[in-house]
């Protein structure tokens, strides 16, 4: 039997819903980031192609950094990214 699909909005979603449980402030936003930084995209791409397939190596990266914001790593250090 074939693997379902996984797809943008499906990990965006599981993504969100990880985030929120771990007590992230703003799970969506942060979902958005992290999924934008791993598929080099920005949000209106994301956005525009929720139905583009994702490959499992790419959502395990996405998991991983759940797991990291779960130990408290501040966002920008999992992005390699500083905001001023």
């Amino acid at each position: 039997m074939a693997e379902p699909l996984l797809t943008v909005r499906l990990l965006r979603l599981e993504l969100t819903r990880a985030l929120g449980r771990v007590g992230v402030p703003n799970p969506a936003g942060e979902a958005r980031q992290m999924l934008c930084h791993t598929l080099g995209l920005n949000e209106t791409q994301l956005f525009a192609a929720p139905e583009q397939p994702v490959e499992a190596k790419t959502a395990a990266g996405c998991r991983q950094m759940v797991e990291e914001r779960a130990r408290h790593v501040p966002l920008g250090y999992l992005l390699v990214t500083v905001w001023f």
